[in-house]
């Protein structure tokens, strides 16, 4: 018989004397879908690490997990199970892709190891369902989106035909449309094929398909209101700005195009991109998963070339040269901040190297207390200031991992700041306080003589609420290219601006 109901009983971890989690108990049934929330850092992932038996041996563990009321020891299964028990979409999807492999290769490993048979009509059939072309089969991880890497575990999870399904942050990577869809896959997972779903998230608009919901804060059980969670992002809107913004040129971009070779394929990942970005800007770039957001970061910050057309950037940034130097100088006037804070992260490098790698490299500052008084009031602001520094990046969580990703480019000061995405892993109330963080740097940025003029941002997001609030102007892609541009306040006038617009709304 089937089991149906899946706990965590009394659940305690402490990592030494510090308690992580406290007396967590919470319950999966199968056939419904169960929504733990809580802000970055709260334990969120304990949770679903513990249900799994996968915390790491140093932590002190307490409690036990049960299936169906005796209790769960995932070792204990057979090694040639038709189907686990529990699978996981995880966060972050591009850290757990080989980059050596082609999806159809992981997709074909992960069914051998479950004892199932390759069935493409099967894939197929999910494939179309979470919004991918076929084509996705034979590319690899680092030609695809995050959104796209994301809705491929997702089709590897749902292949796995598991009692149970823990979905953590599954919408993090994901625009407005297939987010929609994939809370109608898990809710088809749960109704129609009796799956018991988690659904961890920082995201309290996503509650309203649960069934049964639990509020995580500080590693506690919490029964307070989750409407709390809410944040305006109004204090930080284009509305309340204290100076007129600039209209004078800062890049500009002229028929840029970007192809690549994959699958015995090129693929136009922009065609004829023609744009440019104001000084002391917040621009911001909207659009699917998968319509070039990301390809068009890292061509404006020089990690990748275009294939034709040109880059104009200030003459003092030095970009046309190709030494170290050059480069080091360029890198001084631009920092991009990645998708994925925790690949982004050297998991070998202490929390402080992170910090201070940047200062050293671009401007040879090795004195102690001078690093220190550049990195101290940005932790502060960001919330990070007890974080202990000689630790490591896998004691982070996801939102940590974000805030010191940001706090390493924030201290080098840079002309033009690039958001790839990069406050998606975050809860409302974090993100609006890194987004007023780098609202007021602007604001104050000429009454600091050490600080360059004009910081502009260029903020890529699948998130309209967050664009609309903070940017000045939104840039719409699709498919590679520019379908309009509006100021934030205005609506948009395209069939894709307005589907996304709708969309978006049904979301919230």
């Amino acid at each position: 018989m089937a089991k149906s109901r899946l706990a965590l009983a009394n659940i305690s971890v402490s990592f030494g004397a510090k308690p992580l989690l406290t007396d967590i108990s919470i319950s999966l049934e199968c056939g419904q879908i169960t929504a733990l929330i809580g802000r970055s850092g709260s334990g969120k992932t304990l949770c679903a690490l513990a249900l799994q038996g996968l915390l790491p041996p140093n932590l002190t563990i307490s409690g036990e997990v049960l299936l169906d009321d005796s209790p769960y020891k995932p070792s204990l299964r057979k090694k040639r199970a038709k189907s686990p028990a529990i699978i996981s979409i995880l966060q972050n999807p591009r850290t757990y892709f080989n980059p050596l492999y082609t999806i159809k290769s992981h997709i074909a490993e992960s069914l051998r190891a479950w004892g199932k048979p390759y069935d493409l009509e099967q894939i197929s059939s999910l494939l179309h369902r979470l919004g991918l072309d076929s084509s996705v089969l034979h590319r690899y991880a680092f030609e695809m989106s995050g959104g796209e890497l994301q809705r491929a575990m997702i089709l590897i999870a749902l292949l796995a035909d598991a009692q149970f399904l823990i979905a953590d942050e599954p919408t993090s990577d994901l625009d407005a449309i297939a987010t929609k869809e994939l809370l109608e896959i898990l809710r088809r997972a749960a109704k129609e094929l009796g799956k018991g779903v988690l659904l961890i998230t920082h995201d309290h608009r996503l509650m309203r398909i649960a069934d049964v919901s639990y509020h995580i804060d500080s590693g506690k059980i919490a029964a307070r209101d989750l409407g709390s969670f809410h944040t305006n992002f109004a204090y930080i809107s284009i509305y309340d700005r204290q100076k007129s913004l600039e209209s004078t040129p800062l890049i500009t971009l002229h028929n840029i195009t970007k192809s690549y070779q994959a699958a015995h394929q090129s693929i136009c990942a922009l065609d004829s991109i023609s744009l440019t970005i104001c000084a002391g800007e917040r621009l911001g770039i909207v659009g699917r998963s998968g319509s070039g957001k990301s390809t068009l970061a890292k061509l404006i910050a020089r990690l990748e070339l275009e294939s034709s057309g040109q880059i104009t950037y200030p003459t003092h940034w030095h970009s046309n040269r190709r030494s170290l130097q050059a480069r080091r100088h360029f890198y001084r006037h631009i920092q991009l901040l990645f998708q994925d804070p925790i690949s982004a992260l050297n998991p070998n490098q202490t929390l402080l190297d992170t910090l201070t790698q940047g200062l050293i490299a671009l401007y040879g500052v090795v004195d102690k207390a001078k690093q220190r008084s550049r990195i101290m009031p940005i932790l502060h602001a960001l919330g990070l200031e007890s974080l202990p520094l000689d630790s490591y990046p896998a004691m982070l969580s996801g939102g940590q991992a974000a805030r010191i990703n940001l706090a390493s480019v924030l201290v080098l000061e840079p002309e033009l700041l690039i958001l790839d995405e990069s406050t998606s892993c975050l809860d409302a109330s974090t993100e609006a306080m890194i987004l007023e963080h780098i609202a007021t740097m602007q604001a104050h940025r000429d009454s600091r003589p050490s600080a360059k003029q004009n910081l502009s941002v260029l903020c890529i997001t699948h998130n309209l609420s967050l664009a609309r609030a903070f940017c000045d102007r939104i840039v719409l892609l699709d498919s590679g290219e520019i379908v309009e541009i509006v100021a934030a306040n205005e609506p948009f006038k395209s069939a894709q601006g307005r589907l996304l617009e709708s969309t978006f709304a049904c979301t919230n």
